[in-house]
């Protein structure tokens, strides 16, 4: 077994390499300027996007060199319907999903989804609205 000496260990060159992560989390803001093969955007609804504007949405739209995926979870944080952006995006490159509980469902088209959501939307509102009988 061959032994190390002090001075060869001091002329070991120790220096940290840039490390490189499985998963870069960024802003919308914050990517300007990154690139990387598949890209995943959080909080596609009209709660989360109502402070962004329509020129970084698209530059955050651009980052992706492979794959784009567009997530909105409908129902938190007063999420409802999608961002008017989203509808304005073309269905022939769109997979459109709706996952549940229980299962996906396909959707022709962004906008059968977002029709679909609207009226859940407009229900659980009037439900709200409803008002409930007193027990006696």
């Amino acid at each position: 077994m061959k032994t190390v000496s002090d001075s060869e260990i001091e002329s070991f060159d120790f220096e940290q390499k840039e490390a490189i992560s499985a998963v870069e989390r960024s802003t919308i803001v914050g990517a300007k300027g990154l690139s990387a093969d598949h890209v995943i955007v959080l909080g596609c609804d009209e709660t989360s996007l109502a402070h962004v504007t329509t020129s970084a949405f698209f530059v955050a739209l651009t980052r992706a060199r492979k794959s784009l995926t567009l997530l909105t979870c409908v129902g938190g944080g007063n999420a409802n319907v999608l961002h008017e952006f989203i509808c304005a995006l073309p269905d022939e490159h769109a997979d459109v999903l709706y996952v549940k509980v229980g299962g996906t469902e396909t959707r022709e088209t962004i906008g059968d989804l977002q029709e679909q959501l609207e009226r859940w939307a407009y229900q659980r509102a009037k439900a709200r609205k409803r008002p409930r009988a007193r027990r006696s």
